[in-house]
């Protein structure tokens, strides 16, 4: 399995981080997307044990057609558990409502806040990308069906149990602490910049 070679590929793997609750997804900025357009989940059997994966593929090599230039896209599949394919789990906060960007999932259009995006275009711009699966909550479960939500928060310890790794993201204000710190400055400023962040006072 590749590894990132440097903090412009991920900034932060974490082994065993603690799982957060998912929130709704705002419909405003969904609905601004033509319904033919717009991406529909396919419906789980909640009377089985499934759940989606995420493969994030850099622009040309996205397999779908898209009538623009990306920076990257998303595909999104459903799996028993016992027949998936290795993943890795994201561990992050949602962040700030907007702003919000558009992406391609299985070749239709989706929204998603800022600090989601700067992930995935990260993890497409790495070589972690070609070889591994993601499992992302706002993304794996459609945050707008109350029952699949419910199902899948049930199983949400086992999920990032049994991914391979966690990534745990902090966002782009840790971007250049991180590096400073890599590089042999572990300055007090740096390390207070990094355990200020969000991720360590979320819920």
């Amino acid at each position: 399995m590749a590894k990132p070679k440097s903090i412009e590929d991920l900034p932060i793997i974490h082994q065993a981080p603690k799982p957060h609750p998912p929130f709704g997804v705002e419909s405003a900025e969904t609905g601004s997307i033509p319904t033919e357009d717009r991406y529909v989940y396919e419906t789980l059997d909640t009377t089985r044990r499934q759940i989606r994966l995420v493969k994030v593929y850099l622009d040309a090599l996205y397999p779908y057609s898209v009538n623009e230039n990306i920076k990257f896209g998303c595909a999104i599949h459903t799996y028993d558990t016992d027949k998936m394919p290795p993943y890795v789990a994201l561990s992050y906060t949602w962040g700030a409502p907007l702003p919000v960007h558009n992406v391609w999932i299985n070749g239709k259009r989706w929204v998603i806040r800022d600090n989601l995006y700067n992930f995935l275009k990260s993890f497409a711009e790495s070589e972690m990308h070609e070889n591994e699966y993601l499992w992302v909550d706002s993304l794996c479960i459609n945050q707008k069906d109350t029952r699949e939500r419910n199902h899948q928060v049930s199983m949400m310890a086992d999920i990032y149990r049994d991914s391979q790794f966690v990534i745990t993201w902090l966002d782009e204000s840790c971007r250049q602490p991180l590096q400073n710190i890599l590089d042999g400055s572990p300055s007090p400023e740096n390390l207070q910049s990094i355990m200020a962040n969000r991720y360590f006072s979320r819920l």
